[in-house]
């Protein structure tokens, strides 16, 4: 039940620096806690330019054992 970064719960919140930083504490805190293989290399979270009401999070990471580097965009 723990698992998940929980991100409905920012729909509907205002698209601030704080809200930004508590979505990647929380980003952090979850890959570390249920996914430790994977090595995060960059994660930003903020507003996007054509759509100010809407936020992008980016996250590239490398999964060592299998030699992966990728990224992923999601935006909310």
């Amino acid at each position: 039940p723990d698992y998940g970064v929980g991100l409905q719960r920012y729909l509907f919140e205002q698209n601030t620096n704080s809200s930004a930083g508590a979505i990647q504490s929380a980003i952090n805190a979850q890959i570390q806690k249920y996914m430790p293989f994977i090595v995060i290399t960059g994660l930003t979270v903020g507003a996007m330019e054509e759509h100010p009401n809407q936020m992008a999070i980016r996250i590239t990471y490398n999964i060592p054992e299998l030699s992966i580097n990728d990224f992923i965009i999601l935006t909310i």
